[in-house]
């Protein structure tokens, strides 16, 4: 089977897919690394979070996320692996572009034949791209769906207090935001002592690998979603600063909670 991967430059989330794939022997026939320019990049953040926080709010919100990447630096060993960074040894092919939707990329790409493809970080697709791979492509929400589709999906589950609902959903890609047929959710609550960045980081390679093995399965017979109806759930967006820290004291008092 033919299976391709489309990513970002510098995901650690790509690289944790990647990684476990090659752990469990799963072929990956291409990655294909898109290069979104600054115009480009702008417009994204202005739509996800600037139209919703303001530029203040978006400032510093992004500001310590870059602040703690930093910190966390690049990770050498992960799960008792060393961890490979070079997508060449990954997969068998690389591909670079800064439009997916761009008609040469598309030609190129429908050439190579993918059968499955699965998304890492890359945000809304077009139908374009999503006829191209031909049982389907593969997503994972980390976020209980359908309920909570969107954005800061993380800190919306905390603020409504569903921390049973915390976890990650393994669903089918279609043109809508996180509207594709459900495959599984995987519940995976908050641990004593975790930090909101701790537990979304968890939350993250957790819901790689769940990426990884349910690829696998196609691999036998690809699994049957479960179609979601558009008034199920609900769309999220970013979330202001003052409701970011509502969502942190929740955390911290379900934390209290399993200590009584």
């Amino acid at each position: 089977m033919n299976i391709s991967v489309i990513t970002v430059p510098g995901s650690s989330y790509a690289k944790y897919l990647l990684n476990h794939a090659k752990r469990i022997d799963l072929p990956i026939q291409t990655v294909v690394v898109v290069h979104y320019g600054l115009v480009r990049s702008l417009k994204i953040v202005h739509s996800m979070f600037v139209r919703r926080l303001g530029w203040w709010d978006t400032f510093f919100f992004l500001a310590n996320r870059v602040l703690q990447e930093r910190q966390q630096g690049v990770v050498q060993e992960w799960r008792g692996s060393p961890v490979i960074h070079d997508y060449e040894s990954l997969a068998h092919n690389v591909m670079h572009t800064s439009d997916l939707n761009d008609p040469l990329f598309l030609q190129q790409f429908s050439a190579s034949k993918p059968d499955l493809m699965i998304l890492a970080q890359t945000g809304l697709v077009k139908k374009p791209l999503l006829q191209i791979p031909g049982i389907g492509t593969l997503n994972a929400h980390t976020a209980w769906l359908p309920e909570y589709r969107g954005n800061h999906v993380l800190y919306w589950t905390l603020y409504f207090q569903q921390f049973h609902r915390i976890g990650y959903t393994i669903h089918y890609v279609d043109e809508g935001m996180d509207t594709g047929d459900i495959i599984r959710f995987t519940a995976s609550p908050p641990r004593p002592g975790e930090s909101y960045d701790v537990l979304q980081a968890r939350l993250m390679e957790e819901a790689a690998i769940g990426l990884a093995e349910t690829a696998k399965e196609c691999l036998v017979q690809p699994p049957k979603g479960e179609p979601q109806r558009a008034e199920a759930g609900r769309k999220y967006f970013a979330m202001p600063h003052a409701l970011r820290k509502n969502a942190l004291n929740n955390l911290h008092r379900y934390y209290r909670s399993l200590e009584q």
